[in-house]
């Protein structure tokens, strides 16, 4: 999961950069487009200035010469950096091998994946350290009580 996080970043954040040295450069214009007060409650447009009549200059907007993903909206930006998440950690998973289940702590998982989950060696491991440290224990104070 952390390489397909670290990749994925990375990706976003060269897409998110290139897009704005492109917007800053004016090699990616997006067309403006107008915008009307007309039709609306005249006691909401009476504080604006309505002298100023808006003439939207209409652009293409379209430069060949941006890398593609550059043009990408705003909006798709969340499924794209999940969608190379998700590729990344299964090819990272491909190359250095699953985790086995039984390896990893339990109580580190949802309560309600938990139950999905094999048993674990961790928490047999986990267990019989509890249960060492109690016959430990136990021992101690037996020899303490003989030394009276």
């Amino acid at each position: 999961m952390t390489a397909g996080g670290i990749i994925s970043s990375l990706f976003m954040l060269t897409i998110l950069l290139g897009k704005k040295s492109a917007l800053s450069s004016k090699d990616l214009v997006y067309p403006k487009m107008p915008i009307s007060v007309e039709g609306c409650d005249p006691s909401l447009t009476a504080a604006l200035n309505v002298s100023y009549i808006y003439e939207p200059e209409f652009t293409q907007g379209v430069n060949n010469d941006v890398f593609w993903l550059f043009h990408i909206a705003h909006r798709n930006n969340v499924f794209i950096g999940f969608s190379v998440m998700l590729v990344a950690t299964c090819f990272a998973s491909l190359v250095f091998g699953l985790n086995d289940p039984r390896d990893m702590d339990h109580d580190l998982f949802s309560p309600c994946v938990r139950k999905f989950l094999p048993a674990s060696r961790v928490m047999k491991n986990k267990r019989q350290e509890e249960k060492n440290e109690a016959e430990t224990i136990e021992a101690k104070k037996f020899t303490h009580l003989r030394e009276f």
